[in-house]
């Protein structure tokens, strides 16, 4: 590696961090970098960080950044070899290592590197690696490589005389499932492992996974097709050095993240076949998008052998190492680290002696957002977590001192958040809020229309509501806000414009009276009826923020039957449903119980609670074609289909909340 940036990482970097302004000031959220240490200013470590989660103070570093001695390195195995590079202090001794494993991501080593120092003047070994190769043996090989890698690394690591036997792991996105990777193969070593392999005491993943089948098809519901093409994308061209150039390179990367639209993505989704689309946007078969999305359960051997499950958590047992884990409300991977963070306490208490050595992060915001808001407080919180777990440093500022779980509050104080010793939060009180018909849902002649209100009181005997709404696949319901690897759509955005759609049911609370904090996992019961034999629901719980009192009125809130204020998505959950008919051939009704998602939102007086209910987030996820062929192979789609929502006494649809008292700076559950 060149002792400067590529050209391609350079104005990557530079992009990003452009865009990160723009982010941070649309947000109100403060800037430190756009992944763990990339972008920040570690060199500058003296202050304390601003937010929780973080160190309180970093510890004097033992020797000069100038001081340190970079090696290079080039580990081979028979799936294919990892440059590296090393930093460690001068002179002899032995070290823990800090190993970062940047996989098919070869464009960000220049990024990630800056880190290097923080760690390595402060008593460990800095490792970074990354694939070397074709793409034919790097992007197509994407989480098959990553066990193997890190098995050699590990091995690498363990020969080297300065070596103490110790390793921590840490990495953002895909970086950070490598670093699950390196803990399976260092936590619970195999059998025929050399005696040398040093063990993996302490890791730090961040807005990452240790399973990807999952979150790629949504739980079994469905294909995330914009965030595999993205994904994708980015490890075949946008950050794999030396790719792009020149005018080229400003206008790919411009596309990706400029562009709420990628464009030709509509194209291609609708349009199809979509298993051409890796020729489309990259001009070459990958071997990951052809085989991953023919191979749609995870017992297929296509993700059984490896790609799936980077590390097996609960199997680990007592051998866990102790796990920061990072998330954002907003994250794709949120509800993979919620499983993450559920495994790793299994784990480590599986030996009956408590499961301290876990903690769990949730930041505002999405995967972009996240990283690009909080990146130097993350990087300085794993120094001290690796203080704290591997050199066993003590400390009244320690990150284990702090609450297990803890949650930034959405519309909350400036860096508010609320602890928990675990999660679920417990002591939450349930409150469902039942769907209704109003008088602006009645359409022509009667015909059920598409706004509703939520209310605390069941349906009465007797009563009843419908709403009603119509699915096109030829024109699926888009996503505004909680983008997957889109930058113009990362984190929560104002849903009015969705609102106004025709296939989308607007179902408002009225405002509330008291502040409240909403913390937990949001769930719905849905009665609906369908024309299609199948179709997809999505639920979505958003919050309307009650408007200033000096604006000017909201003329086009009010002629809408919307109201007023801003509406901004806070958790959404799509699921796949068969609808079967009764026995006279006509829809017949069917429950759907969904777990819409989690949160941690302050509710203000006079701010109200909306659930939208539609059948596509697209191209987050792929439409339904309402269709009998195969949706990878065939573009043909089915007739448009009618869905009907419900409730009365005894299909009372509702959405249940976890509520709290708003917090205060004496309740405990305020860190």
């Amino acid at each position: 590696a060149g002792s400067s940036p590529g050209p391609l990482v350079a104005f990557c970097h530079h992009l990003l961090s452009s865009a990160t302004m723009v982010w941070k000031r649309s947000s109100g959220q403060g800037g430190q970098g756009i992944l763990v240490g990339a972008g920040a200013d570690l060199e500058d470590v003296g202050a304390s960080p601003s937010s929780s989660g973080s160190a309180a103070a970093v510890r004097p570093a033992a020797c000069l950044a100038s001081e340190l001695l970079k090696t290079e390195f080039v580990v081979e195995h028979p799936q294919g070899s990892l440059k590296g590079l090393l930093w460690r202090a001068p002179g002899e001794g032995k070290w823990p290592a800090v190993l970062v494993n940047c996989g098919a991501y070869t464009g960000l080593v220049k990024v990630i590197e800056k880190e290097a120092p923080l760690f390595a003047t402060r008593g460990y070994a800095y490792v970074l690696v990354w694939n070397e190769g074709t793409k034919e043996e790097v992007a197509d090989r994407i989480f098959g490589r990553w066990a193997a890698d890190a098995e050699a690394l590990l091995d690498w690591v363990g020969a080297q005389e300065w070596c103490d036997g110790r390793v921590a792991t840490h990495g953002v996105s895909l970086v950070g499932s490598t670093a699950f990777a390196a803990v399976q193969a260092g936590a619970a070593p195999a059998a025929d492992a050399p005696a040398s392999r040093p063990r993996v005491v302490a890791a730090a993943p961040s807005l990452s996974f240790s399973r990807i089948q999952p979150t790629v098809f949504l739980f079994g519901h469905g294909v995330a097709l914009e965030l595999v093409l993205r994904f994708l994308w980015l490890a075949e061209v946008g950050v794999r050095e030396g790719e792009l150039r020149g005018l080229t390179k400003m206008k790919k990367l411009a596309a990706f993240f400029a562009f709420s639209e990628w464009p030709g993505l509509r194209d291609v989704s609708l349009q199809g076949p979509v298993d051409c689309a890796d020729e489309f946007f990259w001009q070459r078969r990958n071997f990951l998008w052809r085989q991953g999305m023919a191979s749609r359960l995870e017992t297929d051997p296509f993700w059984s052998e490896g790609r799936d499950r980077l590390c097996d958590i609960r199997g680990l047992g007592t051998s866990c190492p102790a796990v920061r884990l990072v998330s954002g409300w907003w994250d794709i991977f949120l509800r993979q680290a919620l499983e993450d963070f559920a495994s790793c306490v299994a784990a480590r208490g599986s030996g009956g002696g408590g499961a301290s050595g876990i903690q769990l992060i949730v930041y505002c915001g999405g995967h972009f957002g996240v990283g690009g808001g909080h990146g130097k407080d993350i990087a300085l919180a794993t120094l001290a977590w690796y203080d704290e777990h591997v050199l066993a440093l003590s400390s009244a500022s320690a990150p284990s001192s702090g609450a297990a779980v803890q949650l930034e509050v959405f519309g909350g104080q400036p860096n508010e958040f609320l602890g928990f010793p675990t999660w679920p939060p417990p002591g939450a009180l349930f409150r469902k809020l039942f769907v209704q018909g109003t008088v602006a849902a009645a359409g022509a002649a009667g015909v059920p229309g598409r706004l509703g209100g939520l209310s605390a009181a069941p349906p009465a005997p007797g009563s009843g509501d419908q709403l009603r709404y119509v699915y096109d696949p030829k024109d699926p319901t888009p996503y505004v806000g909680g983008g997957w690897l889109n930058f113009r759509k990362d984190g929560p955005k104002e849903q009015r414009a969705l609102e106004l759609r025709k296939d989308v049911l607007v179902i408002t609370s009225e405002p509330f009276d008291e502040t409240c904090d909403l913390v937990g996992v949001v769930k719905a019961t849905l009665f609906m009826q369908c024309s299609a034999p199948e179709c997809d629901v999505v639920a979505r719980l958003c919050i309307v923020r009650a408007p200033k009192k000096l604006r000017w009125p909201d003329l086009r809130g009010w002629s809408t039957g919307l109201g007023p204020g801003s509406s901004l998505n806070l958790c959404e959950s799509l699921v796949r449903v068969p609808f079967a008919a009764d026995s006279s051939g006509a829809p017949g009704v069917k429950r759907i119980d969904i777990d819409v998602g989690v949160v941690c939102c302050r509710v203000e007086r006079g701010d109200q609670l909306r659930l939208h209910v539609c059948s596509a987030v697209h191209p987050r996820a792929m439409r339904h074609p309402l269709g009998t062929g195969d949706w990878l192979l065939s573009s043909e789609v089915g007739p448009p289909a009618e869905l009907t929502l419900i409730s009365d006494s005894s299909r009372p649809s509702c959405v249940e909340l976890p509520f709290f008292a708003p917090a205060s700076a004496s309740t405990s559950r305020c860190v």
